[in-house]
């Protein structure tokens, strides 16, 4: 079996996009508009604004909600 590396970014709302690096990695779209991911294989989460983050197993990925108390809604969080 031939191993590929992958670089995707997941987060494409993101000002720095959030982008998921590994081999033999797969990255399925659950829901375009909320940004969620299935991730499967060893692979490491890396952005601009934030830590690197190792994942060693089958991971899901989604933006942080945040709520705004004026709205009285949840919202997807800004970078």
């Amino acid at each position: 079996m031939e191993t590929q590396t992958i670089k995707m970014n997941i987060a494409p709302s993101s000002d720095n996009g959030h982008f998921v690096e590994g081999k033999n990695v797969q990255v399925v779209n659950l829901d375009k508009i909320n940004e969620t991911y299935v991730v499967t294989g060893k692979s490491t989460l890396t952005t601009g604004n934030h830590t690197s983050l190792e994942m060693e197993e089958t991971c899901i990925v989604t933006c942080q909600q945040v709520y705004d108390p004026l709205k009285g809604v949840f919202e997807k969080s800004r970078d």
